[in-house]
């Protein structure tokens, strides 16, 4: 008895092989959709990840900067980075208090100019502010929210700040 291709198409390797290709292929472009509608509903958050770790790079090259100038430059997109960061990782309190830790650095510096430094005063107090909201009993982010306030003069809510953390 001879074996037809299409008596053992399992065998044989006759059309329903090609279907199990096709049911394959199918499934690849399934998949494929799935993966694609995950990464554009994840796009801003990996976004702001990407944000962030550019931040820490250009924070640690504004430290090496030989020049005022370069200084300038790397703190102008750090600080770019920072805003990035900060919208797309509104989640994570520990990288919104580090872009707050590193923002203060530079309010306090006086090798860094003024804009950069009001810049920086405004970025690291809304980054600590979130860090407050996203993790309220983690008192470093309000003992930095507080400096921020005294610092840019808002006295009376650093003091409310304080008393609230008393209580």
């Amino acid at each position: 008895v001879r074996i037809e291709h299409g008596a053992l198409p399992s065998v044989a390797g006759g059309k329903p092989a090609r279907g199990r290709a096709a049911v394959r292929g199918v499934v690849g472009v399934a998949g494929g959709a799935v993966l694609g509608l995950l990464i554009m509903s994840e796009q801003h958050a990996l976004r702001g990840e990407l944000a962030m770790a550019r931040f820490e790079v250009f924070a640690e090259a504004a430290g090496k900067a030989r020049s005022g100038s370069a200084r300038d430059r790397v703190i102008r997109a750090a600080l770019d980075e920072a805003q990035a960061a900060i919208d797309g990782i509104a989640d994570h309190a520990d990288a919104l208090q580090s872009i707050s830790l590193v923002s203060f650095d530079w309010v306090g510096d006086r090798k860094v100019g003024r804009d950069l430094r009001v810049e920086a005063l405004q970025l690291g107090r809304r980054a600590a502010r979130r860090a407050t909201e996203r993790a309220a009993s983690e008192y470093l982010a309000w003992v930095w929210l507080g400096r921020y306030y005294a610092v840019a003069g808002e006295i009376e809510q650093a003091e409310d700040l304080i008393v609230r953390l008393r209580n």
